[in-house]
């Protein structure tokens, strides 16, 4: 209808300006450049195909194709957290490749913090604005992954493939939330709504479209479980939720630790008092509180008999045991160990013992006594795969 009252408009305007011959001839010229042949009309084609005026079409096809097709990530939490240094990098890469889950590619750092090693469940208030929800849930690092080749840890070498679209992910949040106005606004939609938006604007996303059926979102946070307040948050969003510790032995811990950062925990009595043991009494109270959402697993066994804890981990969760949750990987890719001793390839088993060979027997005395009574009680609770 406005299609045609202009073409109207034009028409008069034209015999209105221009003697009746002088339009004919004009009118024919435009029309006779799109009634062409088809060989013709191919090769306008191929001559525009490369226009740089393409820049903006190629984008808008990004946001169509995502708009259109949109996976839902609404499916329930696998949240992993003990302290740092304890194995939960591994664990969260051996689910990476895994065709029921969705697995969150880095840390799960939200929201914006004065402290990037700081790990708080984020707090959403519903009475403020969809702008601000997502503030409150956007990765930090993201403008890290604008500017430079991406790098799972920033002083590796090593480079993977990782395409995210900021303003994208924006897009469907908000395209999300205005679907929400319909039904109920809470906790978990907004939640919901944040993760759509997170693995869809992240383009090339290899197990965004795996034929099998999506159980579980899986994170990793380390440090969060340093209060428990977290995690009980983290229950509230995830009724259905399900939360991961790893139990490291003490010794191999601050070892690794120590090394990884001394001037945070150089120190034995406060690093085994603030990171190792608080993390490991509270993953044991939260255990006893929600024994049927709550699993520990050891740190030896993860390294030593990965097959058998991953294998105890799936039928947990209620998820197929794949080849794929063996080795660990970014996006499919095969990724090297988080290690502090320069570990090129996966975590190997000599890892459990090497403590010997660095601490001091003055060390290991230490330790043990701040340690040991804790670390058998917290291997009693956990699972032996």
């Amino acid at each position: 209808m406005e299609y045609s009252l202009i073409r109207k408009v034009l028409s008069r305007l034209g015999r209105l300006f221009l003697s009746e011959k002088r339009y004919q001839a004009i009118r024919e010229k435009i029309l006779g450049h799109f009634r062409v042949d088809s060989e013709t009309k191919y090769k306008r084609i191929r001559a525009t195909f490369f226009k740089k005026t393409r820049k903006r079409e190629e984008y808008h096809n990004v946001y169509r194709s995502r708009l259109n097709h949109l996976v839902h990530v609404d499916q329930p939490m696998v949240l992993i957290s003990q302290a740092a240094r304890s194995g939960g990098t591994m664990l969260h890469r051996l689910f990476d490749s895994h065709p029921e889950c969705h697995t969150y590619p880095v840390e799960l750092a939200m929201g914006i913090k004065p402290d990037i090693y700081d790990y708080p469940w984020p707090e959403i208030n519903l009475n403020d604005t969809p702008e601000t929800w997502l503030k409150s849930l956007v990765q930090i690092h993201v403008w890290r992954w604008l500017k430079n080749d991406f790098r799972y840890w920033p002083q590796d070498k090593e480079t993977y493939p990782f395409i995210f679209c900021p303003l994208l992910c924006e897009k469907i949040f908000n395209t999300c939330v205005v679907d929400l106005r319909h039904s109920a606004i809470n906790q978990r939609n907004i939640f919901n709504s944040y993760m759509t938006a997170f693995f869809n604007a992240w383009v090339d996303n290899q197990n965004l479209y795996s034929p099998s059926l999506k159980k579980f979102t899986v994170a990793f946070a380390p440090q969060m479980v340093l209060e428990k307040e977290n995690i009980r948050k983290f229950f509230g969003v995830y009724p259905d939720g399900k939360f991961i510790s790893v139990i490291r032995d003490p010794f191999s811990w601050y070892a690794s630790a120590s090394r990884y950062r001394p001037k945070i925990y150089g120190e034995i009595e406060s690093s085994i008092q603030n990171y190792w043991k608080k993390s490991t009494n509270n993953a044991i109270e939260l255990w006893r509180e929600h024994k049927e959402r709550v699993i520990l697993i050891r740190f030896d066994s993860l390294v030593q008999n990965t097959e058998g804890v991953m294998e105890g981990l799936a039928g947990k969760l209620g998820i197929e045991f794949t080849n794929s949750m063996l080795d660990p990987t970014f996006n499919n890719h095969s990724i090297k160990a988080n290690s502090s001793f320069n570990e090129k390839k996966n975590l190997k088993k000599q890892t459990i013992n090497r403590y010997k060979e660095i601490l001091s027997q003055d060390e290991i005395r230490r330790i043990d006594l701040l340690s040991t009574e804790l670390y058998d009680k917290a291997l009693k609770v956990s699972e032996a795969f």
